[in-house]
């Protein structure tokens, strides 16, 4: 889920790859829990403040994975021939 990872004095970036856990990451009160959970863990400081960004694939990337779905489906199908 989390693509990526970058601090900047004391800003925390999270880099989700899906859209959907970055928006609802970026929900009010799951913010708030986040923020509580790294309280619970390490010392933040006064101006902390944290961003939950999108690392949107790049559709070439997007496209590989259906290229190699479509070849593993494809073995899939052969190692079953004739065990029916």
């Amino acid at each position: 889920m989390v693509s990526g990872l970058e601090v900047k004095d004391s800003s925390l970036i999270l880099y989700l790859r899906d859209p959907f856990y970055a928006e609802w990451a970026n929900m009010l009160e799951n913010r708030t829990g986040i923020s509580n959970v790294l309280n619970t863990y390490v010392f933040l400081p006064g101006d902390f403040r944290f961003a939950i960004l999108t690392d949107a694939k790049k559709p070439e990337d997007t496209l590989k994975r259906e290229k190699m779905m479509r070849r593993y489906h494809t073995l899939k199908k052969d190692e079953t021939y004739g065990t029916e």
